[in-house]
Formats: C-alpha cells, structure tokens, sequence
C-alpha cells in the first residue's frame, strides 16, 4: 500500500500510541541505520549482493540464538540476541530504502532460472 509521508506519519503516530514499545525498537533501528549509513554509504545496486548484506546479519543472529540456548538462557547472550535482531531490522530497512535502485544480479542466470521455472 502506498501512502504519502504525512499519512505514514499520522498512521505512525497511531501505532505507537498502541504500542508505546515500538517506539523503542523503532528509534534503535533509525539510529543504527543512521550509524551504518555513515560506516558504509554505498549501497550495492546487485540483487544478490544486497541480499547477502542482509543474510549475513540474519546469520548472526542465528548465532546468537544458539549461544543463548547453549548458555541456558544467559542475560548477556540475551543482550547479544537483541543486538543481532537489531542488526536484522536495519539491514531490512537498508534494503526497502534502496529497492528501486537494485538490479538483476546475472542476466544470464535470470534467464536460465526462469527457463528452470517454466
């Protein structure tokens, strides 16, 4: 659904004021984006390429799920769980940001896979 930044954000304000939590969660996201972005701002224009960004951070947080398991349900791996979600949420982000710009990856490839499919 497409709407405008001024409904977005009537919307926006809507949802935080039924679920306050979200704002916290929110926040984070948009100031680790604005952290990453200032890390690394080039954003790969390669389908897989930007794929494998966000893989590789939903990876980590596997990682840190099983720590979790492992150490019987430790606060710190706890802390690092939230860490490595956090992560996953502002690679998600990264990537709705900069979807227009993204490209097939192999124009070969895509062909043979769609040959595949058929």
């Amino acid at each position: 659904m497409t709407r405008t930044p001024e409904q977005a954000t009537f919307r926006l304000i809507e949802l935080l004021n039924a679920r306050p939590e979200l704002a916290v969660i929110f926040m984070d996201i948009a100031l680790e984006l604005l952290r990453a972005e200032g890390l690394h701002p080039d954003w790969s224009t390669d389908a897989a390429h930007a794929l494998g960004f966000l893989t590789e951070e939903v990876g980590g947080r596997a990682e840190a799920v099983n720590e979790f398991q492992a150490d019987s349900g430790d606060p710190a791996r706890r802390a690092q769980m939230n860490d490595r979600a956090m992560q996953v949420g502002t690679m998600a982000v990264r990537c709705l940001l900069h979807l227009q710009r993204i490209q097939i990856s192999n124009p070969q490839r895509s062909q043979a896979s769609k040959r595949c499919a058929a």
